[in-house]
This record gives structure tokens, C-alpha cells and sequence, in this order.
């Protein structure tokens, strides 16, 4: 896109708005009682995780943040119950780049340029298409739900397939698994065993899969 060449041009010469570097664990933006992060973020290159606490005070995965993701969109607003908004965080998983943004900055942009304005209005409304999924996706058994994540894995993190198999990054181990469904270890890793069985699962370290096997059987406990 070539407003995303625009600003990186416009980060050497302005404070509003900044390029740059991450690597893995390094925190891009946070958002909690402890820290409230005020700028736009835009992921360059790379792959993230959207962290949230959860009731014990640490920090689980809950969404993977890939290249072109938008975060901190809650800035955007005037008006929000903002103590309604759960403490959340953007950790890096590999090495890559991003963009943050001061609000009013990036603001005028959007009414002057069209197409930033309608890239931040579709990055906001696939935000709510997911939100929409959270009903019907939490009626479903952790069978299934650990089956549809590794799909979406796939998908988010761009992996390539070599007859119809998949490797996934290091970083998507079972304690992540667990943190990324709300789920503990040993239950991850019953249900884990239970693919080896089925032969979706051929590796743990690092996690391979086979993707026609993982459709199959995601279909066929979907309503279980």
C-alpha cells in the first residue's frame, strides 16, 4: 500500500509518528492499569500476540497479530467505558517492524486520505466480525476449539503447506496451546495425544500437522 511507504518516509522526519524494530518478547503496546499505551499501532512485517491478564494477574495469548493488523484502536474514540476494556498487550513472536501512531495525527489522514480511512474502517469491522464468532465458538467442545485454532494459526501466521502438511513456528508450543484457550497443559496434551492417535498430530517439537486430517476432523466434532 502505498501510504504505508508514505509514513515510514514521514517517521524520518516527525515525532507523530515512529518505525520501529522488534524481536521476540519485546512489548510493542500495552494497554492495562498499568500502562496506557495512547497511539494507533500498524504491523509492518512480523508476527505478534494480543495478550490479555487473566484473573490471576498473568499474561495469556489471545489473538495473533500479523502484518497489516491494526491495534490500540480504542484511542480512536472520545467517548468509550474505557473500564469496561480488559488489560491487554502486543508481545512480539519473531522479528519484524511496525508503525505507532499519534491520534490526532493519523485522524487527519484518514479525512483527507480515503483509502487510510477505509483500511482502519475494515481492520475495525473484521475486529467486530470476531466478536460476532465468540457465541457460538464458546458453546463448542475443547475437541473442536483446539482443532479450529490450529487452523486459524495457519492462516494467521501465513504457513506454508507441503502436501498438506504444516510445520508450525517453535513458539507454538503446548503451554502456548493452553494460554491461547484458556485451557491447562495436561488437558492440551490429552487432547494432543488423541490426534497423535488420529494421526493429525505427527510431531510436538515442532508442531506438524496434517492439514486435510485436521479439516476432517474438525468438521466432524464441530457440534459435539
Amino acid at each position: 500500500m502505498d501510504f504505508i511507504t508514505f509514513f515510514k518516509d514521514e517517521a524520518l522526519y516527525t515525532s507523530d509518528v515512529r518505525h520501529n524494530h522488534f524481536t521476540h518478547k519485546d512489548v510493542l503496546f500495552e494497554y492495562s492499569s498499568l500502562k496506557k499505551n495512547e497511539d494507533i499501532g500498524i504491523l509492518l512485517s512480523g508476527d505478534a500476540v494480543m495478550e490479555i491478564r487473566n484473573s490471576k494477574g498473568a499474561w495469556v495469548p489471545n489473538k495473533i497479530i500479523k502484518s497489516e493488523d491494526v491495534f490500540g484502536i480504542e484511542n480512536f474514540a472520545t467517548d468509550i467505558k474505557k473500564n469496561r476494556l480488559a488489560d491487554y498487550r502486543i508481545t512480539g513472536l519473531d522479528d519484524g517492524d511496525l508503525l505507532l501512531f499519534n491520534r490526532e495525527y493519523l485522524l487527519i489522514h484518514m479525512s483527507t486520505q480515503p483509502e487510510i480511512l477505509q483500511f482502519i474502517l475494515d481492520k475495525t469491522t473484521n475486529a467486530l466480525v470476531d466478536i460476532t464468532y465468540i457465541h457460538r465458538y464458546s458453546q463448542s467442545s475443547l475437541a473442536y476449539k483446539l482443532l479450529f485454532e490450529i487452523s486459524r494459526l495457519m492462516t494467521d501466521l501465513s504457513l506454508p503447506t507441503h502436501e498438506n502438511i504444516v510445520t508450525f513456528p517453535k513458539y507454538i508450543t503446548i503451554t502456548f496451546l493452553a494460554g491461547y484457550l484458556r485451557s491447562s497443559r495436561n488437558r492440551i496434551l490429552e487432547e494432543i495425544v488423541k490426534l497423535e492417535n488420529q494421526e493429525v498430530v505427527i510431531s510436538r517439537k515442532p508442531l506438524i500437522v496434517d492439514l486435510q486430517k485436521v479439516k476432517q476432523v474438525c468438521l466432524a466434532r464441530q457440534y459435539e
